[in-house]
């Protein structure tokens, strides 16, 4: 039986992924799938409380014959590589029919914590008392006094408040970490340490436990105490460096927040290998990821290019240093197309739909070789065919011809593509403070468990009462001394 598992990735992010689950008993739906008594106990068989090891094996026989998987967790996340604070708190459970529930920040970590939401996961944003998440205030400002990167980015998540710097803060977080499988975090290094909340210190309550870091170089080297953003990071992995035409200076490798991405989901990687390693072992472990290493990681060839033969690759502007035609051409109706013909019998295929059969297979231009020697002239050849007809017509005639070929698309064209359409790629959720708004869709799309998006970005703090007081158990008189302390 496969077993749902889901982390918050994002740089920027504490989270303590928890087996405890007690959310359920006031969610009809996910009443509606497992048996609220079920909910109120602890999966880890020998990890929780001993009062609930009973409970504990009545869930973990449901789950065998029902086949559905509970996993809680908590995340707590700060912001933008500084000493100020900004938590997420995550709760994952999988409904019966595999169907996910979720009540789903700075982009560093707001995807990985967005995918978890709409795959069966309950996140609580831990934010900053009276300020939120920066995220809040990075992009197009809606009448809330949000984003609207942060409505999408936010999505299925719940919002508190809390201030890590206290003590009080501090102890509430231990609290969540007892019964916690994954934190992810993207603090500086050192920060958690100083605050008392190291590795170790969670261990000690949690010996499970999972601790994900990314920071902007790691926690370790001479650079692990720098901050850092995706920008740097994409000089700093050499990216930055091949993108941009020879004569001009290095540019944005398409998204300035490409390493933001990359790094949640080979954070989330390392998280799924290290569950494996504690289902086996029992044992948590730390993981380390350094914000530019997944954008280093996947630069094909340029580190052996480099070694064995110097090779230092620049930029080349459109075009791709091992394919010849592979280049983006424009059309008489003033668009652009993308072709890209990585082998002879591509480039073969291309000559035959531009009426000039002749120059491949045995032809001047048959071999990547020749053409390399003659790019110019190939992209000349293919230029003026892709000038002589539409964007539409273009591509209509690649895909009879079997040629990849592509529309280079705004985003207005991706509201009114068929395929866009079909996938369902775009969808449009009603929200209570700004009404119906239309975000990227939920992806990858599973067979069996499909995730969704059942809200936006919440209002700051909106969910403190039903956290702090139905989760934790806090009395209202100790809520109330907390945000009076600015605790919370």
């Amino acid at each position: 039986m496969s077993r749902l598992i889901i982390t918050i990735l994002s740089v920027g992010v504490l989270t303590l992924v928890s087996a405890s689950c007690v959310e359920a008993q006031n969610d009809d739906r996910l009443a509606k799938f497992v048996p609220t008594e079920l909910w109120a106990c602890n999966y880890n068989e020998g990890q929780g409380p001993d009062d609930l090891d009973v409970v504990a094996g009545k869930l973990n026989a449901y789950r065998d014959e029902n086949e559905v998987d509970t996993y809680q967790a908590w995340t707590l996340t700060p912001q933008y590589f500084t000493d100020e604070q900004d938590f997420d708190l995550l709760w994952l459970g999988a409904w019966k029919d595999g169907n996910a529930m979720g009540q789903g920040r700075d982009n560093y970590h707001a995807t990985g914590g967005a995918i978890m939401a709409e795959f069966g996961a309950e996140v609580i944003k831990v934010e900053k008392p009276g300020v939120g998440d920066p995220l809040r205030k990075l992009g197009t400002l809606t009448e809330t006094g949000d984003t609207l990167t942060w409505f999408s980015e936010a999505r299925n998540k719940k919002s508190i408040t809390l201030d890590l710097r206290k003590p009080k803060g501090a102890a509430l977080l231990k609290r969540l970490a007892a019964d916690a499988d994954v934190v992810l975090e993207n603090f500086r290094p050192g920060t958690l340490e100083k605050w008392g909340l190291g590795f170790e210190e969670l261990q000690a309550v949690n010996r499970g436990l999972i601790l994900l870091r990314i920071s902007a170089y790691g926690q370790t080297g001479p650079n692990r105490d720098l901050p850092g953003f995706a920008r740097i990071a994409h000089a700093f992995s050499g990216i930055s460096h091949l993108v941009g035409t020879p004569d001009g200076p290095p540019l944005i490798p398409g998204s300035t927040t490409l390493a933001d991405y990359m790094a949640g989901a080979y954070g989330v990687m390392g998280v799924l290998m290290a569950l494996r390693v504690r289902d086996a072992t029992g044992d948590g472990q730390s993981i380390d990821v350094g914000l530019y290493e997944p954008i280093f990681r996947l630069l094909d060839e340029l580190v052996p290019a480099y070694d064995r033969e110097g090779m230092v690759r620049g930029r080349t502007g459109a075009e791709t240093f091992y394919a010849v035609p592979h280049s983006h051409y424009p059309t008489r109706d003033g668009k652009w197309v993308a072709v890209a013909c990585t082998n002879d019998k591509m480039f073969e295929r291309l000559c035959a739909v531009m009426g000039c059969p002749e120059l491949a297979g045995e032809g001047r231009l048959g071999t990547f070789l020749q053409r390399q020697a003659a790019r110019e002239e190939v992209n000349e050849l293919v230029e003026n065919w892709t000038r002589s007809r539409t964007q539409a017509d273009a591509v209509a005639e690649c895909a009879a011809g079997q040629v990849p070929c592509g529309p280079i698309y705004s985003v207005a064209e991706i509201f009114e593509d068929p395929q866009y359409r079909a996938r369902g790629d775009l969808e449009t959720v009603d929200d209570p403070r700004i009404g119906p708004l239309t975000v990227p869709a939920v992806f990858p799309f599973l067979s069996k468990t499909p995730g969704r998006i059942d809200t936006l970005g919440p209002a700051l703090g909106a969910h403190n009462t039903e956290i702090y007081r139905e989760r934790l158990g806090l009395s209202a008189q100790e809520l109330d001394r907390l945000k009076a302390e600015g605790v919370v």
